[in-house]
């Protein structure tokens, strides 16, 4: 299942628009357990798109976003109840 997730975020990151790709983005980071591929994707979205802020030390902000998701979300996610 992850590996098809990664396969349709990859082509949503190329295909479409913005408002698409980055709710499946957080959505996959929060519904799969320790997602890293997240940070990958979100790097694949700087590197493709690049940021318009310029700062050398935040030139990766979706990657960096990423990565903040995932640290946050991991110790969150055994409060967080998926299945009814």
């Amino acid at each position: 299942m992850r590996a098809l997730t990664t396969i349709i975020l990859c082509f949503l990151i190329v295909l479409s628009p913005s408002w698409i790709y980055l709710p499946v983005l957080f959505g996959s980071i929060l519904f799969h357990p320790f997602y890293l591929e997240g940070i990958v994707a979100g790097l694949i979205i700087d590197t493709l798109y690049g940021t318009s802020n310029g700062a050398p030390l935040f030139g990766y902000t979706f990657g960096f976003l990423s990565t903040v998701t995932i640290i946050l979300i991991t110790p969150l996610r055994k409060y967080i109840r998926f299945n009814a």
